[in-house]
């Protein structure tokens, strides 16, 4: 799924694999500003039912259980800068990588992201 959260200045995106039908695991990237002013990388268990900033869910079709997410999503590396809306472009491209190496089938990067940004 491509999980969207609210935030004070703009929606944030994230990779989320179900684990079980109230919890998973997000991969995404965050700013913090205690350790770093630019982006990294951040894994998590994420509670999907309760959560009050998670606000859509898309599913993503066509997927194979990821055996090892945080290894495959950890090799794309954060922007460096601190600019806002590099989260979605980020996840997409996780997507796609994941597309690359079998784990689901992609069709289309730009139509998969109209389609979050509409949902």
């Amino acid at each position: 799924y491509i999980a969207g959260f609210a935030q004070a200045r703009s929606p944030h995106a994230g990779l989320l694999i179900p684990l079980d039908s109230k919890s998973g695991f997000l991969v995404h990237i965050c700013i913090d500003r205690n350790t770093s002013p630019l982006w990294q990388y951040q894994s998590r268990k994420q509670n999907i039912s309760g959560d009050m900033f998670m606000t859509s869910l898309l599913r993503i079709h066509n997927t194979m259980i990821v055996p090892s997410p945080k290894n495959n999503c950890k090799k794309l590396q954060a922007p460096s800068n601190d600019q806002f809306s590099e989260c979605l472009p980020w996840v997409l491209s996780v997507v796609q990588k994941l597309h690359d190496i079998g784990l689901l089938n992609l069709i289309d990067t730009d139509g998969l992201a109209k389609e979050f940004e509409e949902f």
